[in-house]
């Protein structure tokens, strides 16, 4: 349903709309750019659709406070579709490591993905 403000303003959400609250408490709707990674980090589930490794490192980081890198460039271009629910950084980076067909390996700064 509508959104409502405290000044009664309702806000009809399509598909795609985020709704963001600003200084002024009164919400705004904007769409969501289609190759954005979304987090709703209270139920644990992440958004991929069609987001480089080298944005879902940055999601990681401000999640979970990890480091995700590569020594493999290539890696970090590769793009990754689909919706996840993990409640650590292991969890979700061993499903996209698995669906990548890639090797992740643990380190005390973070993790590394490789061919």
């Amino acid at each position: 349903g509508p959104l409502s403000s405290r000044r009664d303003r309702s806000l009809l959400l399509a598909p795609g709309d985020v709704v963001t609250v600003g200084k002024q408490h009164l919400p705004r709707r904007e769409r969501m750019p289609k190759a954005a990674a979304r987090v709703t980090w209270y139920d644990h589930k992440f958004v991929f659709e069609n987001t480089p490794l080298r944005d879902v490192a940055t999601q990681l980081q401000d999640v979970f406070g990890v480091r995700l890198s590569s020594p493999q460039p290539e890696v970090m271009q590769r793009a990754v579709t689909g919706t996840f629910e993990a409640e650590t950084a292991q969890d979700l980076l061993d499903a996209v490591a698995l669906m990548m067909n890639l090797n992740l390996q643990k380190t005390g700064r973070g993790y590394i993905l490789t061919r």
